[in-house]
C-alpha cells in the first residue's frame, strides 16, 4: 500500500487540510504517522508494519538503518509480527536507544557492509538481520529465521563467524547450527524447533520413503526412522485450491498417498496451524506417536 506525504496530497487536490482531514475523518485515508496518509485497507500486521516502515523511511537520519523484526520483514523473512509491532531501527551515530510511539530505536555498530539498500530502504544486511534476531528471539522464532535465510543463500559459516561474544551470543550459535534450509515453510520450521525444544528426537526432513523393492512411495516432511512414525503439516493453502490443485483432488490424492505409506508399516501424524497455536499440543502428540510404537530409537538420536 503505498504511503503519500500529506504536502503532496495536498498539491494536487483541492480543499487544503480540510478536506485532507475530512477524508481520515471518514476513514478514506489513515494516517500512518505525522505528515503520511495511505488509502484504508484491511491488512495484516505484517503489512502494516511495511507500510509503517515506508512512512518512517523519508525521516530516517543518515546512518540510521531498519534492523530486527522490520529488516527481516524487508528481506522477506518470515518474522512473527503482532498487532501493533513498532518499526525497529539501528543508529550508528552514537547516543543511547529510546522508544516513540511510531520506532524502537537502538543504538549500534555495524561494520562496512552490514548496511544495504532493498527495494529503496535502508536495512542491515541479510546476516547482519539473522544474527541480530538470533541473539534476542526464542529459539523458535530465531529457527524460523535462519532456515529461511540459508534458503535464501546465507552462508552459514559466515553467520556463525559473526556470532561473537556477548549477550545472546551462545543462543544464536545453536540456533545456527540448527538450522536447515531444507526445512520448507515456516511452519515445518516452528514445528522442528519446538519438537527440539521439548527434548523430543529429532526427525529427519523431506525424507524420501520407499518400499523393499526401492519403489518411490513419497517425501515427508519429518520422518523418525527407527520408530517409523512420520509427522506431516498440513498448510491451508493445500485444501483450498490456493496452488492451482481442486480441493476434492487433492484430498483424494492423500488419501492414496497416506493408505500407502501405512501399507509400509508408518505411523502417519498430522498436524495444521490450529495444532501448532495450542502451547505444548504437538509435543504431547509427538511423544504419544512415538511412545505407541516397539521400534527402539538408537543411541545418539536424541537431543543433547
Amino acid at each position: 500500500m503505498t504511503v503519500l506525504p500529506t504536502r503532496q496530497l495536498l498539491g494536487t487536490a483541492t480543499g487544503g487540510y480540510a478536506r485532507l482531514a475530512r477524508q481520515v475523518q471518514t476513514g478514506q485515508l489513515v494516517r500512518v504517522r505525522r505528515g503520511m496518509v495511505a488509502e484504508n485497507a484491511t491488512l495484516t500486521p505484517s503489512e502494516t508494519l511495511h507500510r509503517a516502515i515506508e512512512a518512517t523511511a523519508p525521516f530516517l537520519q543518515r546512518g540510521t538503518w531498519f534492523s530486527h523484526r522490520s529488516a527481516a520483514l524487508i528481506h522477506g523473512l518470515p518474522a512473527v509480527i503482532r498487532s501493533g509491532e513498532l518499526v525497529e531501527v539501528t543508529r550508528t551515530f552514537g547516543g543511547h536507544g529510546n522508544t516513540s510511539r511510531h520506532l524502537r530505536a537502538r543504538a549500534g555498530i555495524l561494520v562496512p557492509g552490514e548496511g544495504t539498500w532493498v527495494d529503496g530502504l535502508p536495512a542491515t544486511t541479510l546476516a547482519r538481520t539473522v544474527l541480530d534476531l538470533a541473539r534476542t528471539l526464542p529459539f523458535t522464532e530465531a529457527v524460523m529465521i535462519a532456515d529461511a535465510a540459508l534458503r535464501l543463500g546465507a552462508d552459514r559459516d559466515e553467520l556463525l563467524a559473526g556470532v561473537g561474544e556477548g549477550r545472546g551470543c551462545r543462543k544464536a550459535e545453536r540456533v545456527l547450527l540448527f538450522a536447515d534450509p531444507a526445512s520448507e515453510s515456516p511452519a515445518e520450521s516452528e514445528s522442528r524447533a519446538r519438537i527440539a525444544a521439548a527434548g523430543l528426537p529429532v526427525p529427519e526432513i523431506q525424507a524420501v520413503i520407499r518400499t523393499s523393492t526401492g519403489r518411490f512411495v513419497a517425501r515427508v516432511d519429518f520422518l523418525w526412522r527407527a520408530k517409523k512414525v512420520i509427522g506431516e503439516y498440513d498448510g491451508e493453502g493445500k485444501y483450498t485450491g490456493e496452488y492451482g490443485e481442486a480441493p476434492l483432488e487433492v484430498v483424494q490424492q492423500e488419501k492414496e498417498r497416506q493408505a500407502a505409506l501405512e501399507a509400509e508399516g508408518y505411523l502417519v501424524l498430522r498436524w495444521g496451524k490450529k495444532v501448532l497455536r495450542q502451547p505444548g499440543e504437538l509435543e504431547r502428540r509427538i511423544r504419544g506417536a512415538l511412545a505407541s510404537r516397539p521400534f527402539a530409537l538408537p543411541y545418539g538420536e536424541m537431543l543433547a
